[in-house]
């Protein structure tokens, strides 16, 4: 398998979903239930990508609810880097930290 140059250099954070105002520290609080999930992916390979998509594969808590969407992005240059986001619902969380997301960046086929 085919290793993708993408890396998320900064951990993802939660937005407000109706301000989009990042909340403190951009800590997820179940409390609010829907939030915004915003990542960072860096192309760290020394050539531009193109057509790469990046979706969440999965959560480790039940109760996280995805808006599942494929996002796509058209091309993304030697050391750039691009936000993405996706609204997350945490109603049903019973923890008081967020569980793992897994986040996947298929190999574009060339």
């Amino acid at each position: 398998m085919t290793q993708v140059p993408i890396d998320v250099m900064s951990r993802p954070f939660s937005c407000d979903r109706i301000t989009f105002l990042m909340l403190p520290d951009g800590i997820f609080e179940i409390a609010l239930g829907r939030q915004i999930l915003n990542a960072y992916f860096t192309n760290s390979s020394a050539t531009d990508l193109h057509n790469i998509e990046i979706f969440i594969e999965s959560a480790s808590d039940s109760g996280i609810v995805i808006n599942p969407s494929t996002k796509v992005v058209k091309k993304l240059p030697s050391n750039a880097f691009t936000l993405i986001s996706w609204v997350l619902g945490l109603d049903s969380v019973l923890l008081a930290l967020l569980p793992s997301l897994y986040i996947s960046v298929p190999c574009p086929s060339s």
